[in-house]
């Protein structure tokens, strides 16, 4: 399954000046994948960047960014390829002074490798550029950025925006405090998209039934849907629409907009 672990490049950076101090280490690694592997990376601060490329094996870079030497030390980034691609990113147990520090990363995924990914950070962005597999994405305070991934995929966000489209194989987004932002150009199952405290706008341009219910929110749907909104002691509601899968939006505190 894991045939190889070539490391292409490791360095650390010293910069320093008067107007700013940076302390980096950079390490870009490539892993043979399988179909089928999962690929899981967990992180606190820092941004990930996931795109398609037309290499065969998948290729990791990370780059640590901390205020001062000592904090660059006590920051290390863990891979287990025993069943997969594990990445973790690790701070000594004795070291509680880390000041700004993040991780971030740079992952270019080999098209036409089917892959698991779940992706869990703090503090950070989450940008994912084709591929194709499962994913699952997991993020508190930022924003999540899907386009073009094929296969089933899972969102979940707290504090910000989840920006979808390209992926058919959608399932489920769910949003607290933001906004969801959704293209759907195809579906290939129902899909589920819920919001507290935000925001919901619904790009259809393909034939699905849409349900709608809002708690403390108001509901606008394009005019060519000939769709009634009602209201009852809880919110507000609306059905309308026909195709062989359903979207179904929820949410509480916040708007829901559908247009084609």
């Amino acid at each position: 399954m894991k045939t190889s672990l070539i490391t292409l490049s490791a360095c650390l950076v010293l910069a320093g000046g008067a107007f700013s101090e940076d302390y980096t280490r950079t390490e870009t690694l490539t892993f043979t994948l399988s179909q089928g592997d999962d690929v899981e990376i967990y992180n606190i601060n820092g941004d990930i960047i996931l795109e398609e490329s037309g290499a065969s094996d998948l290729e990791l870079t990370y780059v640590i960014s901390c205020d001062d030497l000592e904090t660059l030390d006590h920051i290390n980034v863990e891979f287990d390829t025993g069943d997969g691609l594990e990445c973790s990113v690790e701070y000594d147990d004795d070291w509680d002074d880390f000041g700004d520090n993040s991780v971030d990363f740079t992952v270019y995924v080999p098209a036409g490798t089917e892959l698991g990914y779940e992706i869990a950070f703090v503090n950070g962005n989450i940008v994912l550029s084709g591929g194709s597999g499962a994913s699952r994405l997991e993020l508190v305070n930022g924003d999540i950025s899907v386009e073009g991934f094929e296969g089933d995929l899972v969102t979940s966000l707290v504090n910000g925006n989840i920006e979808l489209s390209g992926s058919s194989g959608l399932k489920k987004a769910e949003l607290v405090s933001g906004s969801i932002n959704c293209e759907l150009s195809s579906i290939l199952n129902d899909i589920e998209l819920d919001a507290v405290s935000g925001d919901v706008n619904l790009d259809l341009l393909t034939s699905a039934r849409v349900v709608v219910e809002t708690i403390s929110g108001e509901i606008a749907i394009s005019s060519d849907y000939n769709a009634t909104v009602e209201e009852n002691y809880v919110g507000r509601s609306s059905e309308f629409g026909d195709g062989e899968f359903t979207v179904v939006i929820n949410t509480i505190s916040g708007n829901v907009s559908v247009k084609d």
